[in-house]
């Protein structure tokens, strides 16, 4: 009876192992991440606990420490470029560890075991500031994981900065682009709309409005009209992680073929 109860207790195991991690909000779990822009500073607290899932528990192996009081943070971007952290006041008997990831997996490829380790700080080297720089890869997510043994919830502080290394292809790559002429070899007029910080394109859906011919709403980064001095139009834009952004143009008023917004 010992040996059937000890068999079904692995089989048990290895089911529940198997099944996919619960999503959670909690910033103690992978699926909580807090996530990071291109150039972010903010004062962050640990959470007092570890997660609802372990979700490092493959990783016992490359990490010293048993989750004990965790929080994560997440990083991705669609360009390859050089990702910087910067982190202030640690408790001590702390340890950061960085797992690259997909963007259809995310936490579950760490929780399954899968994910990458690409940057791991053991707790005696942990300082009251560290600083480190991380080359990322387009369409990647990455996820800054730190667990102390320290009790109760500590504040640090975080900068990150993040500078793009895109090639012609890769720019190419993001651009969505909606031609409006009817003669595509004629004069043109271009509203783009790109990053402030980056200058790339990104994603965002236009609402054109008040003109005659062209009022409807465009999945568009890059907007193409024909070139003309009566050329007026307002318009509405909308992007994921962005502020909306809404301009008025007339042609007459500008003496530049291209709209940068």
């Amino acid at each position: 009876m010992k040996f059937i109860f000890f068999t079904s207790f692995l089989v048990i195991f290895a089911v529940a192992r198997s099944q996919e991690i619960v999503d959670s909000e909690n910033i103690g779990d992978c699926f909580g991440a807090v996530s990071l822009r291109k150039e972010n500073s903010f004062q962050a607290e640990f959470t007092g606990k570890a997660g609802f899932n372990n979700d490092v528990s493959l990783y016992s192996k490359s990490l010293d420490l048993e989750p004990f009081n965790t929080l994560w943070l997440k990083f991705e971007e669609q360009i390859s470029g050089s990702f910087t952290f910067n982190i202030k006041g640690l408790p001590k008997d702390t340890e950061i560890a960085v797992f690259e990831s997909n963007q259809n997996e995310k936490c579950n490829k760490i929780y399954n075991g899968d994910a990458k380790i690409i940057y791991h700080l053991p707790i005696e080297k942990v300082k009251n500031e560290i600083v480190s720089t991380l080359e990322i890869k387009k369409e990647k997510v990455y996820y800054l994981y730190i667990n102390t043994r320290k009790e109760g919830k500590p504040y640090f502080s975080i900068h990150s900065s993040y500078q793009p290394l895109h090639s012609d292809e890769e720019i190419k790559a993001l651009l969505t682009i909606k031609d409006l002429r009817e003669d595509r070899t004629g004069d043109k007029f271009t509203v783009a709309v790109v990053d402030d910080e980056t200058k790339l394109p990104i994603d965002a859906s236009i609402i054109v409005k008040n003109t005659k011919s062209y009022n409807a709403l465009y999945d568009a980064n890059v907007m193409i009209f024909p070139n003309s001095e009566y050329l007026a139009f307002d318009l509405e834009i909308n992007a994921i992680g962005y502020f909306f952004k809404d301009v008025s143009f007339a042609r007459r008023n500008v003496n530049s073929d291209t709209l940068i917004i």
